[in-house]
């Protein structure tokens, strides 16, 4: 189950208090919990992703790696993935990185807490799709606004919904969520591989001579060149 970014806000004395609940009920149920919370510590403010499993072990904490300049949050700069399940916030998706890393790193599943904008909620969500199909990970997006989202590895949405425009307290997406194909797929080996391709194809067909127009020179007859004469009005004369 996965929640959206900003879900709880938490301070180092409140955190216990929504973190034990929440792991309570995701053991009772037999599910892992994933909730976005900002948290407050002196001198210092973090998004995180935080994963309870339902085993009961420890939970992951996942700091957001990219901000909206002027964001007064402590960027992050790990993964954290287990058991082929990856955490990742939001912006995040904006961006290659951490997305590829997740590929690299064995992540076949990616559950990603998320606020979006109204208005811009499907094509955030459609980013993240996209950042799956490149790295070879299934999405679970949660949108605090926005479009909350179930994609695969290969890009099919097996479950969408949308909070824009409803009254409802809260909304839900649900779907059986197959893992990303094992190992990681040629752009999460090799990046950008195909765009520099196109770059360098490019850049050797304008390397490649064209043949240059020759010139006529005063007093050089047209048929040196082997172009037509031309009778009167300028039409091409056949003979």
């Amino acid at each position: 189950m996965v929640l959206p970014e900003g879900t709880f806000g938490t301070s180092p004395s409140s955190l216990p208090g929504v973190i034990e609940p929440l792991a309570q009920a995701g053991r009772r149920h037999g599910v892992d919990v994933v909730v976005g919370i900002i948290h407050t510590a002196p001198g210092l403010k973090y998004n995180y992703s935080v994963r309870l499993p339902a085993d009961g072990s420890k939970p992951a904490y996942y700091t957001k790696w990219h901000f909206s300049p002027g964001e007064p949050f402590r960027k992050g700069v790990d993964l954290v993935v287990a058991k082929g399940i990856g955490l990742a916030n939001c912006m995040d998706l904006n961006f290659a990185a951490p997305s590829r890393d997740y590929g690299r790193a064995g992540a076949r599943l990616l559950a990603v807490p998320a606020a979006d904008e109204f208005g811009n909620g499907w094509q955030h969500s459609r980013m993240g799709l996209l950042r799956g199909v490149e790295s070879g990970f299934s999405l679970a997006w949660s949108a605090q606004w926005g479009t909350p989202m179930i994609s695969d590895a290969w890009g099919r949405v097996l479950a969408s919904t949308d909070t824009e425009g409803t009254r409802a307290p809260f909304v839900v997406a649900v779907a059986d969520v197959p893992a990303g194909p094992a190992g990681p797929t040629l752009y999460a080996r090799f990046g950008d591989w195909f765009g520099w391709v196109c770059v360098i194809g490019a850049a050797a067909a304008l390397l490649i001579r064209r043949p240059e127009r020759q010139q006529l020179r005063p007093g050089r007859d047209r048929s040196e060149l082997g172009e037509p004469d031309r009778g009167v009005g300028g039409q091409a004369a056949v003979l």
